[in-house]
């Protein structure tokens, strides 16, 4: 479980098997490591380094406010840095881009389930 204010959850799927997961991570006031890139960094290192592991993959994300309990606007990964820190210093997409991941899932702030593909996957 994340010490955050917003509980956030990443899991990384292909053929029904799990290759990483990871929560979000907080950093005092640095800010923190999000779920996205912690759950690529763990996929990683299950499939020894190799990205083509993770070609055409689905990433899937929720997150929870931790103060009611409620799904947050949207769990989709973050497209630029902006105000949402990010320790590792890359937006979440352009990470999910660069290992091959082709689709993304995530949860909206009414509860409903929405997949993506993911466009300009670089081919690994």
């Amino acid at each position: 479980m994340s010490s955050c204010a917003i509980q956030h959850g990443a899991v990384i799927v292909k053929h029904g098997e799990i290759l990483g997961e990871d929560v979000n991570q907080a950093f005092g006031e640095s800010g923190g490591l999000h779920a996205e890139i912690g759950a690529i960094h763990d996929a990683l290192k299950r499939c020894g380094g190799k990205k083509k592991k993770l070609y055409g993959a689905r990433i899937i994300c929720a997150g929870i406010r931790k103060s009611t309990g409620r799904f947050v606007e949207t769990s989709r990964p973050c497209e630029c840095l902006g105000s949402r820190k990010n320790i590792a210093g890359i937006p979440c997409m352009k990470k999910i881009r660069e290992v091959g991941i082709s689709e993304i899932e995530y949860v909206t702030k009414t509860g409903d389930w929405f997949i993506e593909k993911v466009e300009k996957v670089e081919k690994v």
